[in-house]
């Protein structure tokens, strides 16, 4: 896969862009659908509807919660509306509803920097409401640099912090910063790309 910093450096090389192309090929059939315009619960559950109806989907992901809007007169109330709303409409289409969110300032104040629940911003309502929560945690992101387990570097460990239908749990992956994404620790970090003229 290609460096990410190759793309708004404007350096890939004709070897890049042969991947590039492969991978839109491969992807642009892929049954994914995109909305950039929902921003109230109205709007969501309309869209969803839409594609349930017309797409069969299976699982829809929204990023993220500060942008939805709803009338609360606090900020706590708001979120709380949106989170009921949502896990509403998930129940109504039978569809799963993975929804990014923030997590609190406090984190960077703390020695530990490990996220905990108590950690979600504007509500407690995102805790009780949700039936799974997931924290990415980088130590590197803080500059730590070492663990009791030894390098943190490249280090993302994915902490489970609630799992309405079990218990908690963690697990790690690799984040390549490059290609901005996290990968499988059992994989071999990926090799440089080939030496090639620019496209």
């Amino acid at each position: 896969v290609v460096p990410f910093v190759f793309f708004y450096r404007d350096q890939c090389s004709k070897y890049d862009m042969r991947i590039l192309h492969a991978y839109h090929t491969a992807f642009s059939g892929l049954p994914v659908l995109v909305n950039f315009t929902a921003t109230t619960l109205g709007d969501i559950r309309a869209t969803i509807a839409t594609w349930v109806r017309t797409s069969n989907i299976g699982c829809v992901f929204i990023d993220q919660l500060s942008f939805i809007t709803s009338r609360g007169a606090t900020r706590d109330q708001e979120v709380g509306l949106v989170t009921r709303g949502l896990k509403r409409i998930a129940q109504e289409f039978k569809i799963p509803i993975v929804l990014l969110h923030q997590l609190s300032r406090d984190v960077a104040k703390r020695t530990d920097k490990r996220p905990q629940l108590t950690d979600l911003r504007d509500s407690g309502n995102v805790e009780n409401d949700a039936d799974t929560v997931v924290f990415i945690h980088r130590p590197e992101y803080y500059g730590i640099m070492e663990s009791d387990y030894g390098s943190t570097i490249g280090v993302a460990e994915i902490i489970v912090a609630k799992f309405r239908n079990g218990n908690p749990c963690e697990t790690q992956l690799r984040w390549d910063g490059d290609r901005v994404r996290f990968v499988d620790t059992t994989l071999p970090p990926p090799t440089t790309t080939p030496d090639d003229e620019p496209y």
